[in-house]
């Protein structure tokens, strides 16, 4: 990383980390808020067409973890 950054003229700044850090939990949370608004809607959409209750109840119990998951990822990394 510090080559990469020698090459933009921030070698060794003590505000990089941080803010790298910052960008990858404010990135893992734009991920799961489109996970929360768009993709499990859709997946909610496409499961109420289908004959059992099983995939919707799996749909909502599967929800809240993953959105959880994610930004606990994105604070880990």
């Amino acid at each position: 990383m510090p080559f990469v950054l020698a090459q933009f003229g921030l070698p060794d700044q003590p505000w990089v980390d941080p803010v790298i850090s910052v960008a990858v939990v404010l990135i893992a949370m734009v991920v799961a808020a489109i996970a929360h608004f768009a993709v499990f809607p859709l997946f909610t959409r496409l499961t109420n067409h289908t004959p059992t209750e099983l995939d919707d109840v799996l749909i909502r119990a599967v929800r809240m973890p993953i959105n959880v998951g994610i930004i606990v990822l994105g604070i880990y990394l």
